[in-house]
């Protein structure tokens, strides 16, 4: 198991929640906070990295696609699910609140049940709406089903052979589409989403490969704390960078990618140490959590702030923002920590138990 992976996974999701937090210190958040919704970006490159770990081989070895897509949505459905049906009361609420003329604005023009229907069916972020809506950071979830899909259909087919080319025409193919939108950067989600996960995804499979390609490769002790540190200083430099120049997003492309290299090597530095102590692995543990409930979590900290302490959001904070995003922070993490448990894990386990289950009445297992 990728360990320190898990644990970078961890980090970028803590990352994500901060960005979308609206208590700055001063007018506005410092660069690399606000540039880091490119580590959703990371999430897609780990995803596809761990998705050929995990089912390259399987897939090639016959696991179906109805078993294959089984796994997936037992992976992610269930939570999905949860923390959507979590915002149809919360946004009642704030609609009641909003119609007795207690404050607040309209929460049902882009959380209707059209998009309430596609989120349900994941697919939310393939074009059809002009908006993110309901649990917006679940726009991600969608396109990265879809990549699955993509994924195991390209594995059986033209990506047999498992080389180099099919994922860089994928990747190739992908960012260019994406440069010809001419956005000025890479916050791509309800329209073209599903093209940015899959380029990012297929850099992970990329990935991957090399890592294979390169396997016998040892480093020494100060080597590879030469490299831990040398890119992780070059992901922070990069993303705060990158609203700069359109080049410098294809520099934080490659920075995730190699520092998914550096850091799945089962040799570590002192940061790769880190990354291996039991927090820094729980929290890896729970990631998937922590994306998923941060909004939620947020708007209903925001709420208790505004109206009952009086402390306006999206206005400077100084150190009080500190101490609200740390309490943002403590606050999703902790809920994390049961929604893996009772909700990630057993939903994950039972349709893995019902599958096996499933073939060895058929003489026949994947696991």
């Amino acid at each position: 198991m990728f360990y320190k992976l898990e644990s970078l996974r961890g980090v970028a999701a803590c990352l994500v929640v901060l960005i979308h937090s609206a208590y700055n210190f001063g007018d506005t958040s410092i660069a690399f906070i606000k540039n880091s919704y490119l580590f959703v970006d990371f999430f897609f490159i780990l995803s596809g990295f761990l998705m050929s770990y995990a089912y390259g081989e399987k897939i090639n070895l016959g696991l179906n696609f109805f078993s294959y897509v089984i796994l997936r949505l037992g992976r992610i459905y269930p939570l999905h699910i949860f923390v959507l049906f979590v915002w149809l009361p919360y946004l009642l609420i704030k609609q009641y609140l909003y119609s007795s003329g207690l404050g607040g604005v309209e929460q049902f023009d882009k959380n209707t049940i059209y998009t309430f229907t596609s989120n349900i069916f994941l697919m939310h972020s393939m074009g059809l709406h002009s908006s993110l809506s309901w649990n917006f950071p679940s726009w991600s979830i969608s396109t990265e089903f879809f990549a699955y899909i993509a994924f195991y259909l390209l594995t059986i087919s033209v990506d047999k052979a498992k080389n180099m080319f099919v994922p860089s025409v994928v990747i190739i193919g992908c960012y260019t589409l994406l440069h010809q939108l001419n956005r000025h950067d890479l916050d791509i989600t309800y329209d073209f989403g599903a093209i940015r996960c899959l380029g990012a995804f297929y850099l992970g499979v990329l990935t991957f490969r090399l890592k294979v390609y390169f396997a016998n490769i040892k480093l020494k002790f100060l080597s590879i704390n030469v490299f831990e540190v040398m890119i992780v200083s070059f992901v922070i430099l990069v993303v705060t960078m990158s609203g700069e120049h359109y080049l410098y997003l294809y520099c934080c492309l490659i920075a995730f990618a190699c520092s998914i290299l550096i850091f799945s090597n089962s040799q570590s530095g002192l940061l790769g140490h880190f990354l291996t102590l039991k927090l820094s692995r729980n929290i890896g543990k729970w990631s998937y959590s922590i994306y998923l409930l941060h909004a939620i979590v947020l708007g209903g900290i925001s709420n208790v702030l505004e109206y009952v302490f009086n402390i306006s959001p999206n206005e400077p904070q100084g150190i009080l923002s500190l101490v609200i995003n740390t309490l943002v922070l403590l606050v999703t993490i902790t809920l994390s920590k049961y929604s893996y448990k009772y909700i990630e894990k057993i939903y994950k386990d039972k349709v893995k138990l019902k599958l096996n289950k499933y073939y060895q009445r058929k003489q026949r297992t994947f696991y």
